[in-house]
């Protein structure tokens, strides 16, 4: 059962789509102080995730302040740990809410401001306490201006973000931001479109995609050196262009939180762009070949008119890959030019023609596109488990250390797996001496386990790149 979470401006209150049997359905009280304005283009102001275990909102003020709250037992209370971040001039707006590993990462940006715009960010461990926050304060990276940041991302360990004048990341580890842009072959990544793009790996690279406002609109992707490690970051300029000779869905608009351009990893194993301009949407794969990559425009195949016909849409990519063989791809669509306001709900194989599951009439959610959805799904009537830590006993042997919840504390089975290119899951090899993996005790409240794995029997290399997670079932199912 994927439940994907959203925000929901009108009541001021988060709820969860649900993509299997389409419903919706409110979790906790109101946010009386969540910010109602839509006055901040291509990002929503009120982001929402979940952290071992427990769902997290970082939301906008009315005052123009900043707060994390938590849903914990049917309510939603802020965090005291994170407090209030505010400003004496400018605009504070939530940009992202990230887990690179066991750490959340909550990022924001300051714009119109007195002085240098730019972002922020703060990380905790364990949701309560939390750091200080670090900031890139450039005046060549981030002028003064709408500087809101767009699409979020982590990938090989380091959140990736965009601002007016380019790219940058942030290290968790090392509590820095870096630029990442690129300064010289195409002056078009240094633009304010790029807060409304979008990132995704592919193949263990990454890759970004830029919308124009051209007339004849053609998306520009780009991909970073593939040599890039948060540790050894690639000087810039890092960035290739990759030619995209598909002729697009006319001029960009960008209206309130319309993340037109979505990119992910399809099914079927090709990079995918999906977006929507003021003619109609567009689907575009992209697949690996000896010379690079190869586009091929797949919308008259993958969607019927009705969706086709959708103009100035905002797409947001969810996967609920929690159980790997039976993965689903949801792409959720804000029709924001219809009357009234609709959302779609889609899903898609990567090859067939995509199914329209549900349209709902009158309903503004904002939704956070990431390319984990284990990050954005949540339900308290089903088990689940997270990873509190990690280390290394030896080399080849990795422990990790976890957690598993379940609301009716019913009997679980676990399996450990991992990914080198975020896509593809495949099943760890357990080490003996462990908790095991079979009718483990869950509790409301959370039992402590740990998993060894036997790294050195399944990869041969450098575990950094590596993605780790433990899947949780109901004994016996």
């Amino acid at each position: 059962m994927a439940k994907l979470l959203a925000y929901k401006r009108a009541t001021q209150q988060v709820v969860t789509l649900d993509t299997v049997q389409p419903a919706v359905a409110v979790i906790g009280n109101t946010l009386a102080l969540a910010d109602l304005t839509s006055a901040f283009p291509g990002r929503s102001q009120n982001l929402v995730a979940t952290f071992l275990g427990d769902p997290y909102m970082l939301y906008r003020t009315a005052a123009n302040t900043i707060k994390l709250s938590k849903y914990t037992a049917g309510v939603w209370a802020d965090v005291v740990g994170f407090g209030a971040v505010a400003t004496g001039s400018g605009n504070l707006t939530p940009t992202g809410l990230v887990i690179v590993r066991n750490t959340l990462v909550a990022i924001y940006a300051l714009s119109a401001s007195v002085g240098i715009d730019g972002l922020l960010a703060r990380k905790s461990t364990d949701g309560a306490t939390w750091s200080a926050a670090v900031s890139i304060l450039n005046p060549l990276l981030y002028q003064p201006g709408t500087t809101q940041g767009g699409h979020v991302v982590s990938w090989r360990n380091a959140v990736w973000v965009t601002g007016v004048a380019g790219i940058a990341y942030y290290d968790p580890v090392g509590d820095t931001f870096g630029a990442a842009f690129d300064t010289g072959s195409d002056v078009d990544i240094l633009d304010q479109k790029v807060t409304f793009g979008a990132f995704a790996s592919y193949n263990d690279s990454l890759y970004y995609l830029l919308p124009t406002t051209s007339a004849l609109q053609t998306p520009k992707l780009y991909k970073l050196d593939p040599a890039w490690t948060v540790a050894v970051p690639t000087a810039t300029p890092a960035w290739t262009k990759v030619v995209v000779p598909i002729a697009s869905a006319g001029p960009l608009f960008v209206g309130p939180d319309n993340g037109t351009y979505t990119l992910f990893t399809n099914k079927a194993g090709a990079l995918t762009a999906w977006f929507s301009g003021n003619n109609e949407t567009k689907v575009i794969t992209f697949v690996s070949t000896t010379t690079g990559l190869t586009s091929t425009d797949v919308t008259n195949t993958t969607l019927d008119l009705t969706v086709r016909s959708i103009v100035n849409a905002g797409w947001c990519f969810m996967a609920d890959d929690r159980r790997r063989t039976n993965e689903r791809q949801t792409l959720v669509c804000r029709d924001i030019a219809a009357s009234p306001q609709k959302v779609h709900v889609l899903t898609w194989d990567g090859a067939s023609p995509a199914t329209l599951d549900e349209t709902f009439e009158m309903l503004d959610l904002i939704f956070t596109n990431d390319e984990r959805g284990d990050f954005r799904i949540f339900t308290d009537l089903l088990p689940g488990a997270f990873i509190t830590a990690f280390s290394q006993p030896f080399p080849g042997r990795v422990q990790l250390n976890y957690t598993v919840r379940d609301s009716l504390s019913r009997p679980v089975d676990i399996s450990g797996e991992y990914s080198l290119d975020k896509q593809t899951w495949l099943p760890m090899t357990q080490g003996d001496g462990d908790s095991g993996a079979t009718a483990l005790v869950s509790t409301p409240v959370g039992s402590p386990y740990f998993y060894y794995w036997d790294a050195f029997q399944d990869i041969d290399g450098n575990l950094e790149s590596c993605d780790v997670r433990i899947v949780v079932r109901i004994s016996g199912v």
